[in-house]
């Protein structure tokens, strides 16, 4: 059965994994998006043809139709589609999707489950090139289930309290003031809940947030009842001993967090409270295409991620990651808006034009704050390697002086004369730029792709250091996501790794990837002096800062992989793996209120990814929402993680009384050599001694055994953390990650 996911990233997927081939083609996932939500899910083929090439002459939009069609029933499957005359519908009993499930959900008033089919805005990130009216027809639909999503939770706010269940209640008015913050009812309603429950000062931050949101983007003020509701919510509360609650208590689990600073006691102004962005931290936009040969988009992909790659390598500024730029910018975001998501106060944008042997660059430079150009200027050169890099340095000083920073100069390189180029070979260049925006994917499909870019590069120019880190990047992320064994993938990494040094020591990024080869052996000191050396090198490289976190998770440093996760979303803030180390790096140290509401951003920015869903459970699990975790988790499996999703499961039975459920599967588990997950079920029925046995049992110990060791199921695991006994079992977890 096929499963068509188009609430979130679209996606025709065959067992839970995206499929690629003619199901990725726009056209294929629009006439699918079309009739998944056509009226008995049948459209006739002139209404698909004038909606999907509205531009084409309808004898050739015809035959486009009947290609893709033709080419999704010979990849993915004969009868995916039916023809009926001159109509097409989809095949029930070969694709479900899941607008399907939401909308069932929604007519059976199950509001929970409803939300948990919403995994984001219709065909999100979605469009349709030279298709206005596909756009027009998208936008429609995509406003009404978001009208519909947002009634389900206001339904369960509004059911919760009046079944008196506040905390529910309260839960679900944030669910919709995050998905609406501008809507001025919404907030009224979180701060009435709130100070109904006596947390009268979460309640005010409430208001005075939503205050500052709308002056900051829209320069009004919120609506009149929320003035008046501050003033209810100030008048002197009665004693204590008069009422249920203290009314000017705060409860941790219900708080907004800490409301921003006064100075000296007095109400902070709205300048205070939303201090104008730091110019120093820098977002490069994509160089827009204007030219109209092939390969333009990798010569300006190559020119955006080396240019920011240069800029990153100076301390003095804080450059925002590729990836995150590239994810706002997909979102249709304008600068300001843009600029208020990656909280930067600079941004760079510009334009390149290749044609023949002669590249054309327009690059300005624009101060977010006063909505000014700080510079603008036009670069014609002749098209070379050298030429290229030239220019990168060129930018960068010029970005950098006008930002009051000094570069710290080109690093120096061992091969060739001073000045040379990483490569000489275009086409090197060229691939090595493909491959990049492939890896930032995180996908096999991606990471397969990027990894035959990169081999490409190598074979090009073998003395080209980035295409080395290419490949090692490649190979150990295989590795590390579970698509790929470690032998010969990870020996295959460290000669790439290990030739990139060679060619140039002070390169940060193949630091970077000796780092996760050390980690992925399980060498643990090592890993943490590669990456730490990166980050010397490369301050604002947030690839180095996010392994950092996970390889000071698996050695059991708790605050210094919250410290790392901190910057690597600071400098790569739309990121789900950088948004899903900083998740569960809070839940660890005791945060899992801020982890949840982290992992649940991670699952917005990639909706599906098993790590983010993994971390939400955990989050849940810590604060005792054990139902919860376990739906979650249900059929969820995450390659890294091993058995991890299914023995979290196993243990919310062993907690809400299935004892039996639970039993069965510490048997399966034990069959299966998961001595990991016998022990952690043990220890849920109190059964310490054999838990102590099981652990002793483990031979390997991989990600999800060692970091449930160190951090996980506190609720379970913490007795037996300060048991004596438990003191052999950590010190062959440390020595299996080479602490002695």
């Amino acid at each position: 059965m096929f499963f068509l996911r188009l609430l979130g990233t679209p996606a025709l997927e065959l067992d839970r994994t995206p499929m690629a081939g003619a199901a990725r083609h726009r056209h294929s996932l629009a006439m699918l998006a079309l009739l998944a939500r056509a009226t008995g899910r049948t459209l006739g083929r002139g209404k698909l043809v004038g909606l999907l090439w509205p531009e084409v002459a309808e004898s050739a939009a015809r035959n486009r139709l009947s290609t893709c069609l033709h080419r999704l029933r010979q990849e993915v499957e004969p009868d995916l589609l039916i023809s009926e005359g001159s109509t097409l519908r989809l095949n029930a009993e070969r694709v479900r999707s899941d607008l399907e499930d939401f909308e069932e959900a929604l007519v059976s008033d199950e509001w929970e489950a409803a939300i948990r089919h919403y995994r984001g805005p219709f065909l999100d990130g979605f469009w349709l090139p030279e298709s206005p009216p596909f756009d027009q027809w998208m936008d429609r639909e995509r406003a009404q289930l978001r009208r519909q999503y947002r009634e389900a939770l206001e339904t369960l706010a509004r059911q919760a309290a009046s079944q008196g269940e506040p905390r529910e209640a309260i839960r679900w008015w944030r669910h919709l003031r995050d998905e609406a913050p501008h809507d001025s009812g919404v907030a009224l309603a979180l701060m009435e809940a709130l100070a109904e429950t006596g947390n009268r000062a979460a309640a005010l931050q409430v208001a005075e947030r939503h205050a500052a949101l709308l002056e900051s983007e829209f320069g009004t003020e919120p609506d009149p009842r929320i003035a008046e509701a501050v003033r209810t919510i100030q008048r002197p509360a009665p004693p204590a001993g008069e009422t249920g609650t203290a009314a000017t208590g705060t409860n941790p689990d219900l708080s907004e967090g800490p409301a921003p600073p006064s100075p000296k006691g007095r109400p902070a102004t709205a300048r205070e409270r939303h201090p104008p962005p730091d110019r120093r931290v820098v977002a490069v936009l994509p160089f827009e295409r204007l030219g109209a040969e092939a390969d333009d988009d990798a010569f300006a992909d190559g020119l955006h991620h080396d240019l920011l790659t240069r800029l990153s390598g100076e301390g003095e500024l804080k450059v925002i990651s590729r990836t995150s730029v590239l994810r706002s910018r997909a979102r249709g975001r304008s600068i300001p808006e843009l600029a208020r998501e990656l909280g930067v106060g600079t941004v760079v944008e510009g334009s390149v034009q290749k044609a023949g042997d002669r590249v054309r660059l327009n690059v300005q430079l624009i101060d977010v704050a006063d909505d000014t150009h700080l510079w603008a200027e036009r670069y014609d050169r002749e098209l070379t390697a050298r030429n290229l890099f030239d220019l990168q340095e060129e930018l960068a000083e010029r970005i950098a002086n006008s930002l009051h920073s000094k570069l710290r100069g080109p690093r120096p390189l061992t091969r060739g004369p001073p000045g040379s180029t990483p490569t000489e070979v275009l086409e090197a260049y060229r691939c090595h730029a493909h491959g990049r925006y492939r890896l930032d994917e995180r996908t096999e499909d991606g990471m397969r792709a990027a990894l035959a870019h990169f081999q490409r590069a190598a074979e090009l120019d073998p003395e080209y250091p980035e295409a080395q880190v290419g490949v090692a990047d490649a190979l150990t992320l295989l590795h590390e996501y579970g698509y790929e064994g470690a032998a010969p993938a990870l020996a295959q990494a460290e000669a790439a790794a290990r030739h990139a040094i060679e060619l140039d020591p002070g390169l940060a990024g193949a630091h970077a990837s000796i780092g996760l080869l050390h980690e992925a052996r399980r060498e643990g000191p090592e890993a943490i002096r590669s990456l730490e050396r990166a980050v010397e090198l490369q301050p604002s490289y947030a690839d180095a800062h996010n392994w950092l976190s996970w390889a000071s998770q698996l050695l059991g440093r708790a605050e210094g992989a919250l410290a790392s996760a901190r910057r690597a979303v600071e400098l790569n803030p739309l990121s789900a793996e950088s948004v899903s180390n900083l998740s569960v790096s809070l839940t660890m140290n005791g945060h899992p209120e801020e982890g949840l509401h982290e992992a649940q951003r991670g699952r917005e920015l990639q909706p599906g990814w098993g790590t983010t869903i993994f971390y939400e459970a955990l989050a849940l699990f810590d604060l005792g929402r054990y139902g919860e975790a376990g739906r979650l988790l249900e059929g969820q499996a995450v390659p890294w993680a091993g058995c991890g999703p299914e023995a979290t499961v196993a243990l919310v039975h062993a907690i809400e009384g299935d004892a039996s459920e639970a039993r069965r599967a510490m048997e399966e588990f034990r069959e299966r050599g998961e001595h990991a997950a016998v022990g952690l079920l043990h220890a849920a029925f109190g059964e310490v001694e054999a838990a102590m046995e099981a652990f002793r049992a483990v031979e390997v110990w991989d990600y999800w055994p060692t970091l449930t060791m160190h951090h996980y199921y506190t609720a379970v695991l913490g007795p037996l953390r300060r048991d004596p006994r438990f003191e052999p079992v950590m010190a062959r977890v440390r020595g299996a990650w080479g602490l002695l």
